[in-house]
């Protein structure tokens, strides 16, 4: 079963026990840049563990869920294989934390233009879901990839 949802900033929406709330995407800075991220928020309503698997998007070759993590005053990131969401847990994608990594970007990604997003959840399945680009230009900070 495939769950489509549309997103905007101020909105959210449920995929079975599921609720994404306030998807962005990073617009890029130029139009050499190949890298963005995705952040949002995650809840599940359910009683039973929900598990992210996956995520992939027309608008990147990869996009993966990482991990920001601050060691020495150094940002280090590292790619997570899955992501348990506990019932009643929320939890926030956002800068300097988790966050949904997006790698050989096929356009740059402007203010206003959305892009399409598929998560792929152990219980929920595959819910797409389409994510406004916005917001403040990409933090500058020293990250090591793992």
């Amino acid at each position: 079963m495939i769950l489509t949802l549309l997103l905007s900033q101020a909105k959210g929406a449920f995929a079975s026990d599921l609720m994404i709330m306030n998807a962005i995407a990073r617009p890029t800075l130029s139009p050499q840049v190949k890298t963005s991220a995705v952040y949002l928020m995650l809840m599940n309503h359910g009683k039973t563990i929900d598990r992210l698997l996956s995520i992939s998007t027309p608008a990147a070759e990869h996009a993966t869920l990482h991990e920001t993590t601050i060691e020495a005053d150094v940002a280090k990131m590292r790619a997570l294989d899955g992501l348990d969401i506990e019932p009643g847990a929320m939890l926030e994608f956002k800068p300097g934390a988790m966050h949904i990594m997006l790698t050989g970007l096929k356009a740059p990604l402007k203010m206003g233009d959305h892009i399409e997003l598929d998560l792929i959840f152990k219980l929920a399945g595959h819910v797409k879901i389409q994510v406004e680009v916005g917001g403040a230009a990409e933090t500058h900070m020293h990250v090591e990839a793992n």
